[in-house]
């Protein structure tokens, strides 16, 4: 009879802890890594969680085992091959927690890797675009400009990804991502070294070439051109004296003719005569002149370039103003301290890769450009000075459009996510996210 009562309970605990077992056996050789950084964090806390429940079953099993050959001799057709199963199956889920716990750090390890060539590229592309619009002098653009540069090149040593050769486990999962990482910042390299070497070819003194004074083969080619100056003038003269003989000659044969003619032949003409023949020759509304007409010309250009200023000037302050609601309204929610709980996991802490350098574009708008337009005061000059000055600073939206794929990517993830519809909400935003950015 008491042996009857112990193979049931055997039989009973042995039903509950195999399902059991078999729950955490799935669990724990999920192939779920993540895409990131705090993704793969996140999911090793978990596999922490779900090993410590394993194992106080696995401790549960091991004792039914014991008990289950304490009690073999009783039915030992059915209890032996239920303890060698649970003996298989503990076996297999350590060794399959242990797997997993490899497989998350190596996981871990290369994303770390990856996020800090991330950043190590877009620091890098920063002070690329800076040096290139700093104002250094000849005396010292080699020490200072190049000197900057080459110690960023030379960091690219300290990159795990550029010299690691990673198991294959790593290289099936982020083969891609890593090839196209290291192809990415191998890239930069490549322009930091034409940097470099543009800027110590302008540092170095061009030799300036000598001319040997050479005498002229002909004296006419000496004075030709003197010449030709000359003979026009003197045929110019020619023609005015030319033509003052014959207003002469011409005015001595009216004097002759009028002398000759008889005093009723001569008539002056009357006042009224006069005046209307001066009246004639005076036009009444004479025409506006070139300079007038131009004038008037220049001030239609002058307020139409007006209106394209104005219409610039509040175009930025309208973009300045919505990219800060979007950064005020979800970047500052993302990364809220504490996080929101209903900000997801993969998203929290992450306002930088959904919105990218999105911060920066509007600290250079609003810090650099907008006051370097205003300073312009309605000068279109200036105006184009002022860009041509920030020329390099636009350089940054390079590094927005690199990051657009992971933010696509991370938005394709979330789907309709209601954190971001109640961010929306808050700001009465008429398009999402997707729409804005």
């Amino acid at each position: 009879m008491d042996s009857a009562i112990k193979l049931r309970s055997f039989e009973g605990n042995y039903k509950v802890l195999v399902a059991t077992l078999f729950r955490h056996e799935k669990i724990l050789s999920s192939d779920e890594y993540g895409k990131g950084t705090l993704w793969i964090m996140k999911l090793i806390e978990l596999h922490e969680q779900n090993h410590i429940e394993s194992v106080e079953t696995v401790e549960k099993s091991q004792q039914l085992f014991h008990f289950g050959n304490s009690i073999s001799t009783f039915g030992s057709d059915s209890v032996l091959p239920k303890c060698q199963n649970l003996e298989n199956i503990i076996c297999s889920i350590k060794n399959v927690a242990r797997k997993r716990k490899t497989h998350l750090e190596l996981s871990l390890s290369v994303s770390r890797d990856i996020e800090q060539a991330n950043i190590w590229w877009e620091n890098a592309s920063k002070l690329l675009c800076k040096v290139s619009s700093l104002e250094f002098t000849a005396e010292n653009r080699e020490s200072d400009s190049v000197k900057i540069l080459e110690v960023k090149l030379n960091d690219v040593a300290s990159l795990r990804i550029m010299r690691e050769e990673y198991s294959p486990f790593v290289v099936s999962l982020f083969g891609e991502k890593i090839k196209k990482t290291n192809e990415e910042i191998k890239e930069l390299c490549d322009q930091f070294e034409k940097r470099i070497q543009f800027i110590k070819r302008e540092v170095t003194p061009k030799p300036i070439q000598t001319v040997e004074p050479r005498l002229a083969d002909n004296k006419s080619d000496v004075c030709n051109a003197p010449t030709v100056c000359l003979l026009s003038a003197r045929s110019a003269r020619t023609r005015r004296s030319n033509q003052d003989e014959v207003s002469v000659e011409t005015a001595r044969t009216d004097v002759e003719l009028i002398d000759d003619s008889s005093d009723d032949q001569i008539r002056m003409p009357n006042e009224a005569e006069s005046s209307q023949s001066e009246e004639e020759q005076i036009p009444q509304n004479p025409p506006l002149s070139s300079s007038q007409s131009s004038l008037s010309a220049d001030e239609t250009d002058h307020s139409r370039v007006n209106l394209i200023i104005e219409e610039l000037i509040n175009t930025e302050e309208i973009y300045i103003k919505e990219t800060g609601e979007i950064l005020t309204g979800y970047g500052n929610q993302i990364d809220a301290k504490p996080p929101h709980k209903a900000c997801p996991e993969v998203l929290r802490g992450n306002s930088r890769i959904i919105l990218g350098n999105m911060d920066d574009i509007y600290s250079f708008h609003k810090e650099l450009l907008l006051p370097s337009l205003l300073k312009a005061e309605m000068d279109v000059n200036r105006i184009g000075r002022a860009f041509l000055e920030h020329a390099t600073d636009f350089e940054i939206y390079s590094i927005y459009c690199r990051n657009s794929k992971k933010s696509e990517e991370l938005r394709r993830i979330l789907g309709k996510n209601g954190f971001l519809k109640s961010c929306q909400d808050k700001l009465q935003h008429a398009l999402p996210l997707s729409g804005n950015i």
